[in-house]
């Protein structure tokens, strides 16, 4: 569980039983009404995490982040969440254009190999996206069952047959420079699969109501735009 609530610093830990620690690169803090959250300029900024215990070889999990996105124009790829390999297994917050999706690799096999195995389920969130408000996304998977949620409501449900291959994580982007832009709050990492109430419980957040943030290192206020 990373809540990002130090407020300074190139560190984030993570305040489950766990006890593991993330690293920043050229993250910014965002103050607000909703506490504190890492900010991702568009470029070359990334939260690095080590591999989370009993997530490789897992058949439930459920992953939870707040985010709200600044970005001017549709941009491939700054994903929100990805493992650190893809393909073989691997699974991924999948942002591409003007949408998000979650994505989940077959383990053992590779896209590129000769003869191979290689699928991917996908399960999306949003096909637009949300501009300065703070989005809610959540997704579940109890094999075969995957669901995601936006904002504590269902809104994909696929059946896929494998278990969890993931190591590493990384918070804002994939290969190369290119990362998110706005803001990831609060991420939950649950070995199992929570229900749709536990879900929309932790959608209701009224510390989210307002997406405005100043800058810990900027006394520049940012305010949202209009809901779209």
């Amino acid at each position: 569980w990373l809540p990002f609530d130090e407020g300074s610093g190139t560190l984030a830990a993570d305040r489950s039983s766990n006890d593991l620690e993330a690293d920043l690169s050229n993250i910014q803090w965002a103050t607000g009404s909703f506490g504190t959250a890492a900010r991702f300029g568009g470029t070359n900024a990334f939260i690095d995490l080590p591999s989370v215990p009993g997530l490789n070889g897992a058949t439930q999990f459920t992953f939870s982040l707040w985010v709200t996105w600044e970005d001017p124009a549709p941009r491939r790829y700054p994903n929100l969440l990805v493992s650190q390999t893809w393909s073989p297994g691997g699974l991924m917050f999948f942002v591409a254009e003007n949408s998000c999706a979650f994505r989940i690799g077959r383990p053992g096999e590779h896209a590129a190999a000769s003869g191979n195995k290689w699928s991917e389920g996908s399960a999306g969130f949003l096909g637009s996206l949300p501009q300065r408000q703070w989005t809610h996304l959540c997704v579940t998977f109890a094999l075969p069952d995957l669901v995601t949620y936006v904002n504590g409501k269902p809104v994909n449900r696929i059946s896929w047959p494998y278990p969890v291959e993931a190591h590493d994580l990384r918070l804002g982007g994939w290969n190369g420079s290119v990362c998110h832009n706005g803001l990831i709050y609060d991420l939950r990492v649950y070995s199992r699969a929570l229900p749709g109430m536990e879900v929309a419980a932790l959608a209701n957040a009224p510390t989210r109501a307002s997406a405005a943030y100043t800058l810990a290192d900027d006394s520049k206020s940012v305010k949202p735009l209009a809901a779209t």
